[in-house]
This record gives C-alpha cells, structure tokens and sequence, in this order.
C-alpha cells in the first residue's frame, strides 16, 4: 500500500499559509476567488473548487408578494426578519434594543428554530426593550416566512447564511467578533450589507 494522498478542506474564506506548508497533495476551496490565493505559493498541489453546500429548506420558487399573501401579510409593514438561531447573545440584545429606535413601521420577528436558549434571550430582550416582536420556532412553513421577509439581518457564522442568500431576500449581516473573513468576503463579491457595529444598524 503507498502513501495516503491528503486533501485539504478549506470551509472558510480566509486564506490561511498553514494550508500551504501541510504538505498537502490538494485543497478544496469554496469560490474560484480563492484559487489563485491558495495556488500562489509556487507549489504543484491541485487546488478544487466545490461549495459551500447549499440545502433547500429556505428556498422557494414563490414570488415575494405569493409569500406575503400565504402568511396574510400583503397590508402590513415591511417583515423584517432576524435569524438568532445560533446568534451571539450580546448581538440579539442589541439589535431588540436598536429595532425599538426604527423610524419606519416593521413587522419584526426572530427566527430561532429549536434554540430555546435563544427563544428565552429573545423574549427576555423583546420585554427589556419594550420590542414589539414575532417569535418563531421550529416553524414548518419556515421558508415561506424568509420568502415574505423584505429584510433578513444574520449572523455571519450562521450555518444557515448560503441558503438565506439564495432566497434572493436582501441580507444584512450583523456582530463584530465571529465570521469577519466570511462577512468581508460577501460583501466584497456578493453584495451583502456588513454592519460590524449593531449600533449603526438604523443608519444601514
């Protein structure tokens, strides 16, 4: 039997110079932007493009005005739409403090899955607060709600971040401390609204 042949699997967007030196036969990365960064060292090992994985659960061949009517939000303010599930705790409490301060009419709601940590943080901040919001749990129709949302602030570690963007809804992607090449890299080449400071997130 010979040697093992070894393959790197790259499932972030930083380029990171340990891949080049672990003697590596290969490495998969998740865009094409990234290929000439991991094959610049000069070296002969094989660099593949395949990913990030995208489910399907959020996505939806309904228009934005089908889903609204499905859930009878066709008369209300814009749905603005929070995916906490797995959000960074410090984050929720300061986006349930800055939505109180919007200066338009929104219909909010915080998605947060089975995460009752998360579901009882939301609360305990939505009553804090005074924040009039929505909490949704481990919905079925989950992805006719991301359908009908007119904006979805996440977090950019969320596990979830590649299918939200294929629902073609506009993102936002919110905290300072996790994800930064991720977050930096979409809003470079994909058009996606970075606020590192939840504070500025009105001003967005």
């Amino acid at each position: 039997r010979g040697a093992p042949i070894l393959i790197g699997l790259v499932d972030d967007f930083r380029v990171d110079g340990r891949w080049r030196t672990a003697g590596l036969h290969g490495v998969i990365v998740p865009h094409e932007h990234l290929v000439s960064a991991h094959a610049s060292a000069g070296s002969e090992t094989l660099v593949e493009i395949a990913g990030p994985p995208v489910a399907t659960t959020l996505c939806s061949e309904k228009t934005l005005t089908e889903h609204k009517q499905e859930l009878n939000l066709s008369e209300t303010p814009p749905l603005l739409l929070v995916a906490a599930e797995g959000m960074h705790a410090d984050t929720i409490r300061s986006l349930a403090f800055q939505l109180t301060l919007l200066e338009e009419a929104a219909v909010i709601a915080f998605h947060t899955g089975d995460d009752g940590e998360r579901s009882a943080l939301v609360r305990e901040a939505a009553a804090s607060y005074g924040l009039q919001a929505s909490l949704l749990g481990p919905v079925v129709n989950i992805a006719d709600y991301y359908g009908a949302a007119d904006l979805v602030l996440a977090d950019a570690c969320d596990l979830a971040l590649f299918e939200l963007l294929q629902t073609a809804r506009p993102v936002v992607l919110v905290g300072n401390e996790r994800g930064t090449a991720r977050s930096a890299f979409l809003s470079d080449l994909a058009g996606v609204v970075r606020v590192s400071d939840v504070v500025q997130i009105g001003a967005e």
